[in-house]
């Protein structure tokens, strides 16, 4: 069997172009993540961990809200038109309202602020990454 014409290979560069300021912040956020420790809190991994990803979160929506407004456009939310989109919203509503029946309050906020900062990181990246493959 002659192969030939599946012998020429396109190679493409790993990077074709330079990184983003993007492709650094989560660069670094995936390598500073397994380090981020605190021994002095009542939780250890999770608080600081969950502080690194508010600042993380924080960081890149000013970066994507910068270049918003130097290019003048505006964002793409149709991906949360959809089933995803209803059951976050859902779940934050309900997790809203349970922190009126909740025994240890404190508790519901860290947990409402916990998935809150997880949905925005999921949002955040969506956005991100729609944008990169335009």
């Amino acid at each position: 069997m002659n192969c030939s014409r599946f012998s020429r290979t396109i190679r493409i560069p790993l990077y074709a172009q330079k990184p983003t300021v993007f492709d650094k912040l989560y660069f670094f956020f995936f390598l500073l993540l397994p380090f981020i420790y605190c021994d002095q809190l009542v939780d250890p991994v999770l608080i600081p961990r969950q502080f690194f990803l508010t600042v993380f979160v924080a960081l890149t929506g000013f970066f994507i809200f910068r270049e918003l407004i130097r290019k003048k456009s505006s964002l793409d939310f149709a991906f949360m038109n959809t089933a995803l989109g209803l059951l976050t919203t859902l779940f934050i509503t309900i997790c809203l309202i349970s922190i009126v029946q909740s025994v240890a309050v404190s508790e519901s906020i860290y947990v409402l602020s916990k998935v809150t900062i997880e949905i925005t990181f999921f949002i955040i990246t969506t956005i991100y990454l729609l944008r990169w493959n335009s």
